[in-house]
C-alpha cells in the first residue's frame, strides 16, 4: 500500500473520475460493476458517482472492521424516513444506549415463550396454504410464498391478518427500497418532496393497513387480550417490566411494527423459492429433507413444536440464504466521521458497503463455496443463530445490528421448506435458476413457475 505525500493514509483504490459512468455501470448491471471492482482492486475500492462518495469491501477482515469494530462510527445508512410512511428513526437509526435499550424490547419480543405460539401460527397457517396446491398443476411459486409470508408475518405483528391482501405489501415495499436508492442521490431533499406515483400508492396502502395496525395497538391494552403478537410486546413490555423503553405516541409503535413488516415478510419468499430450485436440482438433499420431514409423528399436520426437530430444514434455508443473500449486492453503513479501513483513509460522509453474496462465495471462507450443500450447516447447530460461526456469514447482518426477527424469519422457512417436503416436491420449468433484480434488493422481477408433484413416502422411522 502506497502511502500519500502528506504522510496520511491514501484512499482505497478504485476508478477516478468517472462519477457518470459509473452511475451507469450500476443502473444497468449492479452485481456485475460490484464484482469487477473486487476483481480489479482486490479487498478493498472505492467509487463515486455525482454527489456521493462510496467505499466496498470484500474481506471477513474488513466487514468485521466495518460492522463490528467501528460500528459506532459506521452505523446502518438506512433513509430517516420512507416518504413520510415511516417517520420515527426505528432500530437501525438509534445509537448507543438507546440502540441497546430498544434493542432489548425488540428482542425479547422474540424470546422462547412467545416464540411457542408464533410456531404453532406458522404451522397452522402453512398447513392451510398447502391445501391450494394439486399435483399436476403449474404455479408462481413466488405468489404463492408471498402470499404464505405475508399473512404469517401480518399475524405475527398484529394477531391477525384482518383479510388485508398480499397487494398492499407491494408499494409499502417499493416505498423502501427506494428510499435506499434515493437516500443516496446529491438531489434526495428535494426528490422526497415530489408527488412521485410510487409514493401515491404506498400512501394510499398505509391508509388502508393503519386500520389493523392501530386496531391491534389498542387491543393490547385490553388485560384480557392473550398479547402473543408483536404489537402487544411493544405496547405491554416496558410496563410487565421486560423492558426500559417506552414509546412517545401510538404513531411510534405502529411504525415500530411496519419496519419489522417491510424487513420480515419479503426475504423468507426469496429464500424458499431458491431453496425449491436447489432442491430440484440435487435429488440427495432434497431426499434428505423429506426423511427428516417423514420423521415426524403419524401423518398429522406439521406442528410448532415440530421446528426445533428440523435441523436440516434449517440448513437447507441456510445454504440457500448463503448462495443467494437477500441483502444482494450490498449491506451499507455510512461514516459519520472521518476513518481508515484496512489501512486506506476513509473520509466523513463515505457510504461504505460490504458484499454479502462476494464473502459467502469466496473459496478462502468456504469449501466448494458454488455447491449447494445444506451439510454445511449441521456440524454444530446450536453454536449460533447465524448459521455457520467460523465463516463469514451476513444472512442476518451482525452484532450489534443483527436481525431481530431472525427466528421468526428462520421459523416460517422451516415450517415452509417441511411442510412441504410432507406432500410435494416442486419441479422448474425450465433448468436455469430464477434471476432477481439487482436494484430490488431481493425481489424476482416476475413470475417463477414450478410444476406441483406428489412425492413418495420415504420409509423413516418415526420419533418415539
Amino acid at each position: 500500500m502506497q502511502r500519500s505525500t502528506n504522510g496520511n493514509p491514501p484512499p482505497p483504490p478504485g476508478p477516478k473520475g468517472q462519477g457518470f459512468q459509473n452511475m451507469r455501470r450500476l443502473a444497468g448491471d449492479l452485481n456485475g460493476f460490484i464484482d469487477s471492482l473486487h476483481d480489479e482492486y482486490g479487498d478493498i475500492a472505492s467509487y463515486e458517482v455525482p454527489g456521493a462518495r462510496f467505499c466496498a469491501v470484500f474481506s471477513a477482515e474488513l466487514m468485521k472492521e466495518v460492522m463490528v469494530d467501528k460500528e459506532p462510527i459506521l452505523p446502518p445508512a438506512y433513509p430517516w424516513m420512507h416518504f413520510d410512511i415511516v417517520k420515527s428513526p426505528g432500530l437501525a437509526r438509534w445509537r448507543g444506549a438507546d440502540h441497546k435499550r430498544l434493542t432489548t424490547l425488540l428482542v425479547d419480543a422474540f424470546n422462547d415463550a412467545r416464540m411457542g405460539p408464533i410456531c404453532e401460527m406458522l404451522a397452522e397457517q402453512t398447513t392451510a396454504h398447502l391445501e391450494r396446491f394439486r399435483p399436476g398443476e403449474t404455479v408462481d411459486v413466488v405468489d404463492e410464498f408471498e402470499r404464505l409470508s405475508w399473512k404469517e408475518t401480518l399475524t405475527a405483528l398484529f394477531g391477525t391478518d384482518g383479510d388485508m391482501h398480499r397487494e398492499l405489501g407491494r408499494p409499502l415495499l417499493k416505498s423502501v427500497k427506494m428510499g435506499f436508492i434515493v437516500e443516496a442521490l446529491p438531489a434526495k431533499g428535494l426528490i422526497e418532496r415530489l408527488p412521485l406515483p410510487f409514493v401515491r400508492r404506498a400512501n394510499k396502502a398505509a391508509k388502508e393497513l393503519d386500520p389493523l395496525a392501530y386496531s391491534a395497538i389498542r387491543r393490547a391494552r385490553d388485560p384480557d387480550h392473550a398479547g402473543d403478537d408483536v404489537v402487544s410486546h411493544l405496547v405491554r413490555a416496558t410496563e410487565e417490566g421486560r423492558a426500559d423503553w417506552t414509546y412517545g405516541n401510538d404513531r411510534e409503535i405502529r411504525d415500530e411494527a411496519y419496519a419489522l413488516l417491510f424487513g420480515a415478510y419479503e426475504p423468507p419468499v426469496v429464500v424458499i423459492v431458491n431453496a425449491l430450485h436447489y432442491l430440484a436440482l440435487n435429488p440427495a438433499a432434497r431426499e434428505a429433507l423429506e426423511r427428516e420431514a417423514d420423521t415426524l409423528p403419524g401423518d398429522r399436520p406439521i406442528s410448532g413444536a415440530d421446528l426445533e426437530r428440523l435441523p436440516y430444514a434449517r440448513a437447507v434455508a441456510l445454504e440457500s440464504l448463503r448462495l443467494h443473500p437477500v441483502a444482494e449486492p450490498l449491506v451499507g453503513r455510512i461514516a459519520l466521521e472521518d476513518t481508515t479501513l484496512g489501512g486506506y483513509s476513509v473520509p466523513k460522509g463515505t457510504r461504505v458497503q460490504v458484499s454479502p453474496r462476494i464473502l459467502q462465495s469466496r473459496p478462502e471462507y468456504w469449501e466448494e463455496p458454488n455447491e449447494f450443500q445444506p451439510e454445511r450447516w449441521l456440524s454444530d447447530p446450536h453454536e449460533s443463530q447465524l448459521g455457520c460461526p467460523a465463516h463469514p456469514f451476513l444472512g442476518f447482518n451482525k452484532e450489534p445490528r443483527h436481525c431481530r426477527g431472525a427466528r421468526f424469519a428462520t421459523a416460517l422457512m422451516v415450517c415452509a421448506l417441511a411442510g412441504l417436503a410432507r406432500r410435494f416436491r416442486f419441479e422448474p420449468v425450465g433448468d436455469a435458476l430464477p434471476k432477481r433484480a439487482g436494484t430490488d434488493f431481493g425481489a424476482f422481477p416476475g413470475p417463477v413457475l414450478m410444476r406441483v408433484e406428489e412425492r413418495p413416502r420415504s420409509r423413516a422411522i418415526p420419533n418415539p
